[in-house]
């Protein structure tokens, strides 16, 4: 590929391709180095994609006239590490929900059984630390969530269950504390701030709990801090998705389980 400014840009559609940008040296397989205009290169000196990668991010330093092209090749999980369990191996997890964009998402347990400070990190392995990380030195942080120096991210707002949103791509991590989640559907008008319908959290067992639901086969789904917008439904109450449809499923007493702990899937039963 090439690289073309404004004025590249002009010149392209003129028929002219002497102004894009082309490597320094004319090895197309650099991942790094200087760059120049094809007309001072008197050659193409395409860039290339890394081989093997899914996505690539490209740096430009433009008064340098340097660039950087990194592969990016996004797992299909991370792993939540931290002082919930210890800083043991990662049990929950973040899903990969948009691949195109790098974007994880999930739902985590933050505790501090141990009394070291509710932290914690997103490990690319479940237990190898030198497989890479997301902390707070590489990652822009918002939400309920605070940076500390040397790393770790805080739970800024206690002990709880919180919604993060990881985007690898841009290095990004927003957090929102879950105060609360409801049943919601026909059987109580689909409203979602019906603090009847709220659901207890254990954190045994890693789960939230209604007993005696009222839930209807017409449709029903769960709703977190009386909004929608954090939404769990779906075809199958054994694969939950973000916004998915009604669920028809009908029980008594339901079990929501949304930190991917030894699955890759958000579920819950209903029995």
């Amino acid at each position: 590929f090439a690289i073309a400014d404004d004025a590249a840009c002009d010149a392209v559609t003129k028929g002219d391709w002497s102004q894009v940008y082309g490597i320094v040296g004319g090895k197309n397989d650099a991942t790094e180095g200087k760059m120049e205009r094809r007309a001072v290169l008197g050659a193409d000196n395409s860039f290339k994609v890394p081989e093997g990668a899914k996505k690539i991010r490209v740096t430009l330093d433009m008064m340098e006239g340097t660039f950087k092209v990194e592969a990016i090749n996004f797992n299909t999980v991370v792993y939540f590490r931290g002082a919930t369990n210890g800083w043991g191996d990662g049990e929950q997890k973040l899903a990969l929900t948009d691949e195109a964009k790098g974007i994880y998402t999930g739902y985590v347990y933050c505790a501090d059984p141990n009394g070291w400070g509710n932290e914690f990190k997103i490990a690319k392995d479940a237990s190898d630390w030198e497989k890479g990380e997301y902390n707070s030195t590489n990652v822009t942080v918002s939400g309920d969530i605070t940076a500390k120096d040397g790393g770790n991210f805080i739970a800024a707002k206690g002990e709880g269950v919180y919604y993060i949103t990881l985007d690898a791509a841009n290095m990004t991590l927003k957090a929102e504390k879950i105060t609360n989640m409801n049943l919601v559907g026909s059987f109580n008008s689909w409203n979602q701030a019906d603090a009847t319908q709220r659901m207890t959290w254990d954190a045994k067992h890693y789960c939230f709990v209604m007993t005696n639901a009222a839930v209807t086969a017409d449709g029903w789904k769960f709703t977190a801090n009386n909004d929608w917008v954090i939404n769990l439904g779906g075809n199958n109450v054994s694969d939950l998705t973000s916004g998915g449809s009604n669920l028809t499923v009908v029980g008594k007493t339901i079990r929501l389980y949304p930190c991917r702990v030894n699955t890759d899937k958000i579920y819950a039963t209903v029995e």
